[in-house]
């Protein structure tokens, strides 16, 4: 019994929804001196700088290792694959703003928020650490590209295998990294931050309106995954309804862990229970979780657009499309760590016009935190149904061709 009760212990979504519930309670104890409330803010402070210097690593560690693991029709497949997960990612991003800026002006007012910002300055932390991430998103993206197609090319050739041990092991260092020091400390770094909401008093407002938002982000990104998967039916002949059937155990996986880093395991196996061949699998299946970001994209374009609305600020179409286009492509830093697309978004909130390290980026990175599991689910399950449909390119393209080229050389 006692081994028993030593091995309970809460899962990170309740430790995030009980780090909340505490942050604004705190925030709201008017007794409590105002340097105790900055020493949490600058623990978060410090905590994010730290998350920010991990995410070109982890772009790094997981795209090279992820492209360089191909094997016959390297190139062929890693652009379908890019092509499909790309093209998926970017229509989830603009159905999203598109259902976002019609239906959240409803319930969304700026007046909600207007005078709240008047009253009470966000508090500061105490210090702060200039720590600078190595490489920035974008050029972590491109090198990781590069990198990890010419250790495949590399390895086609007969070489390269001591390159592909390094990014292999060091992919292995990050997923340590992120399970021992990152994940464990994000209720913390919420609490901080649900701290300054609640005592700045913006948090209510807030919170009035975005368990709306959350509704509308959750029927969206079922309504996608289902989509993804009759297309997918369509194309490879299979049953829709039983290939969502089979991708139960990795939607509730992801839920769990809210990580796609994670949820690989699980599923590998509902991509074989789907009958993709094990070549294709074994990778589609973890490229995906690296750059099909279905339902993170759906929730922060939505995030992002809900908040444009409650500060009152410009959300148009020829704004919003070049973010979203972006997005696209910054979010493949995501996997692996809760939060992650969030996170390799912000540089590219500028864009449409908030400031990544001021309160509302501190808002959106706790928004999104707080419901990352599901997107995560939509993204492992998107990557099922693309795996279906690369699956039977490969068999009806790649491999039916290169056996004629056998024949004709007999």
């Amino acid at each position: 019994m006692v081994a028993k009760l030593k091995k309970a212990h809460m899962g990170l979504v309740p430790k995030l929804i009980l780090a909340i519930i505490l942050g604004i309670l705190v925030g709201q104890l008017t007794f409590i001196p105002e340097v105790i409330f900055q020493i949490f803010i600058t623990a978060s402070s410090l905590f994010s700088s730290l998350l920010s210097f991990i995410i070109p690593l982890m772009i790094i560690g997981y795209v090279i290792k992820g492209i360089s693991d191909l094997t016959q029709g390297a190139g062929k497949l890693l652009g379908i694959n890019l092509l499909l997960a790309y093209s998926s990612t970017l229509i989830g991003g603009f159905i999203a703003y598109f259902v976002s800026s019609n239906l959240f002006p409803l319930f969304i007012d700026a007046s909600i928020t207007e005078n709240v910002q008047e009253e009470i300055a966000a508090l500061e932390p105490l210090f702060t650490i200039p720590l600078e991430p190595l490489l920035d998103v974008t050029s972590a993206i491109v090198f990781a590209f590069l990198f990890g197609v010419f250790i495949s090319w590399l390895r086609s050739e007969g070489r390269g295998e001591v390159m592909y041990g390094f990014f292999t092991e060091f992919s292995a260092i990050i997923t340590k990294i992120l399970n021992t020091l990152i994940i464990p400390l994000l209720p913390f770094y919420i609490f901080g931050n649900f701290i300054n909401l609640s005592y700045t008093g913006t948090v209510f407002s807030i919170l009035s309106v975005f368990w709306r938002v959350f509704i509308v982000v959750l029927a969206m990104q079922l309504i996608l995954v289902l989509l993804v998967f009759i297309i997918a039916g369509i194309y490879a002949r299979k049953s829709p309804l039983t290939m969502l059937k089979n991708q139960i155990p990795g939607y509730l996986t992801a839920l769990g862990t809210q990580s796609s880093a994670a949820t690989i395991p699980v599923n590998l196996e509902c991509a074989k229970k789907n009958g993709v061949s094990e070549e294709i699998r074994d990778f589609v299946i973890p490229l995906s979780a690296t750059i099909h970001l279905l339902g993170s994209i759906v929730t922060v374009t939505s995030c992002v657009t809900a908040v444009l609305l409650m500060f009152d600020m410009p959300y148009s179409f020829g704004l919003m499309s070049g973010f979203v286009a972006t997005l696209g492509i910054a979010m493949v830093a995501a996997p692996g760590a809760p939060g992650g697309a969030i996170m390799s978004a912000l540089p590219f909130m500028p864009i449409v016009g908030i400031d990544p390290t001021g309160t509302l980026g501190n808002l959106l990175i706790t928004l999104y935190i707080t419901q990352d599991s599901f997107g995560t689910a939509a993204n492992v399950s998107g990557d099922n149904a693309l795996a279906v449909i690369i699956d039977k390119f490969y068999a009806k393209h790649i491999v039916k061709a290169n056996a004629n080229v056998k024949k004709e050389t007999v």
